[in-house]
């Protein structure tokens, strides 16, 4: 009839369903409903399988009556391809196939029958979940849903399956659905068959097991499948009893059924509310609750549901071929998206526009020109200005009197050539008594001097005095410090004591220490101001808090201290000039000047 065809399929545990429509949208041109049943071939009679749909994803495999096994997802793949088949050779045209799943179903029972369909030649067969072809047939029918959440309620004969699907644009599962096997409308009809019997035996028995009671008691159970069905739509029904029981039939009322069922309706009211938390959404973000399968016709269950939670319960016009009917719809919408062109055709584009054409740059005009004959500036790179401001920060420790160099970084204490030992020119003291040696500190300018202490009648140094110039005047903002302090806590006679500025200048020139020097000694907690007595030494019975070591007299030398005329911060050769590119002999590293170089 057409080769513009969309086919829709749905195999369920108990009947399979196609329905096949034009791609443009109109009436089903062919709907098949079929038992899921597959009929093997064998040598000897035919045998026929039937529940492969549960057994998906089963790794055993499922044994016919006449011993041959079969895998249950080829057994789906097979009723599909019969279905396809059937509506082949009643309609004309390649339909683009879509067949339906159980929502509930895993990957990888999805992926089993997927293999197996392209076993069977059957590629191009979409499979998707039944839920999502429900809601797309309602949306076909009453029009779209709203952007939110819909219960989609599958009371089928295997099982009661309820999902939570996304409407709107981005439509879609938004969890897996729950699945519940007891609530299912095979029990349903087992209920029914059961209450028809009870009205209709009486006194009389029979045997279960026998072949000829098993064959009525399937034909019965068929018939309250129907009688069940029609009640959804009837008040009132009649029922075959047969060869069974004493009476040949039995009226059944929808209220006598309504109070078989509500139990297990009323169980699955808890799946609803289990499915609703599970997707993540509340019950006010759901739109409504869509009812469908065989069972979900019944009055009772929307009754129920709508009483329950206060939605709003709907329905497709047939909820028996809603899933394959959406289906079908989908494939429409398939096969329109792979028809729509993605490029205009050839005949219809216009004349190409005319190109602009771009003017080329000129780098002589973009680039700066460069002069090759104007001198280049200096480029202070940064490990020069690292080891400037290293040198600046070294002079200003020393000025400073708080940098003592450790002996590994001291110069040799036997003077060179570039260095002048200051002691050798140094003024003498005139006064009688013993001679005192020189003292090398800093005046009130911050300057280095050297000078000799003052002394008094017996030659001893007059702690807090001002120090002597070479013409024996008094050098402004010097003083003489106090004696040392031998281990008896007396003065020791015929020494002077080193300022710490002075301990500090010999430590960084790398001199030794005077002749008649003690030992290190530990500075005084306060250092008296200038033109002021030293302060009193403690009694001898009470030590000091930290004791000098005894007095062992040195090697007598001479003292070595750096070059009191120099400018500060430069070192002298040994004519006196200054040397470049040297900053008071302190060594970066071992053997490494500061200064001068990059």
């Amino acid at each position: 009839m057409t080769d513009r065809l969309a086919l829709g399929v749905t195999v369920g545990a108990s009947r399979s369903v196609a329905v096949a429509t034009a791609i443009d949208g109109g009436e089903p041109v062919a709907v098949l409903r079929r038992p899921s049943a597959i009929e093997v071939a064998t040598a000897g009679p035919a045998v026929v399988i039937e529940g492969f749909l549960a057994r998906v994803g089963d790794p055993v495999r499922m044994l016919a009556e006449d011993g041959s096994s079969h895998v249950a997802a080829d057994l789906v793949a097979a009723a599909t391809t019969q279905l396809i088949d059937e509506v082949r050779d009643r309609v004309e045209g390649e339909p683009t196939v879509v067949s339906c799943h159980p929502g509930w179903w895993t990957d990888d029972q999805v992926q089993a029958v997927r293999s197996s369909l392209d076993n069977a030649g059957a590629h191009a067969v979409v499979l998707v979940p039944e839920p999502v072809a429900v809601v797309r047939r309602y949306e076909v029918e009453r029009g779209l849903f709203d952007e939110g959440a819909v219960v989609v309620y599958d009371l089928g004969a295997s099982g009661l399956t309820v999902s939570v699907v996304r409407t709107g644009e981005q439509s879609g599962l938004l969890a897996t659905p729950l699945h519940d096997t007891e609530i299912a409308g095979s029990e349903f009809d087992l209920l029914t068959m059961r209450y028809v019997l009870s009205h209709a035996l009486g006194d009389r028995e029979f045997d279960p097991f026998d072949p000829a009671v098993e064959t009525e008691l399937a034909a019965l159970r068929e018939r309250a499948r129907l009688a069940r069905e029609e009640l959804s739509l009837d008040t009132a029904t009649v029922v075959e009893v047969g060869a069974l029981g004493e009476a040949s039939t039995v009226r059944l009322v929808r209220h006598e059924l309504e109070d078989l069922l509500r139990g297990s309706v009323q169980d699955s009211l808890t799946l609803v509310r289990e499915a609703v938390e599970r997707a993540g959404v509340r019950l006010g973000d759901i739109t409504a609750v869509l009812l469908t399968g065989g069972g979900a016709q019944m009055p009772l269950v929307a009754e129920l549901v709508s009483a329950e939670f206060a939605l709003p319960v709907v329905a497709c016009a047939d909820p028996a071929t809603a899933s394959a009917a959406g289906a079908a719809e989908l494939a429409a919408d398939l096969r329109a998206a792979e028809s729509t062109p993605l490029v205009l055709p050839l005949e219809e584009l216009d004349e190409p526009a005319a190109t602009t054409e771009i003017a080329p740059v000129s780098l002589a005009k973009a680039l700066p020109v460069v002069d090759d004959e104007a001198p280049a500036k200096k480029v202070v790179t940064g490990k020069r200005l690292a080891v400037i401001g290293a040198a600046v920060a070294v002079f200003g420790a020393l000025t400073a009197g708080t940098l003592a160099m450790s002996p590994q970084f001291a110069t040799p204490s036997k003077p060179d050539a570039s260095t002048v030992n200051p002691t050798e020119n140094a003024p003498k003291n005139n006064g009688p008594g013993q001679a005192v040696a020189p003292i090398a500190t800093f005046d009130a300018d911050g300057k280095p001097v050297v000078g000799t202490p003052t002394v008094d009648a017996n030659g001893q140094p007059v702690p807090g005095a001002p120090l002597l110039d070479s013409t024996g005047q008094p050098i402004p903002g010097t003083v003489t410090p106090a004696a040392p302090v031998n281990s008896a806590g007396t003065p020791q006679p015929g020494g002077t004591a080193q300022s710490p500025a002075t301990q500090q200048q010999v430590q960084s020139g790398g001199g030794a220490p005077a002749p008649q020097q003690p030992a290190p000694q530990q500075p005084a907690p306060q250092q008296p101001a200038p033109q002021q007595p030293a302060p009193q030494q403690p009694a001898p019975q009470q030590p000091a808090p930290q004791q000098p070591a005894p007095y062992t007299p040195p090697v007598p030398q001479a003292p070595n201290v750096p070059n009191v005329g120099a400018v500060p911060g430069q070192v002298l050769d040994g004519a006196g000039e200054v040397v470049e590119g040297t900053v008071g002999g302190v060594t970066k590293l071992p053997g490494e000047l500061l200064g001068g170089g990059n």
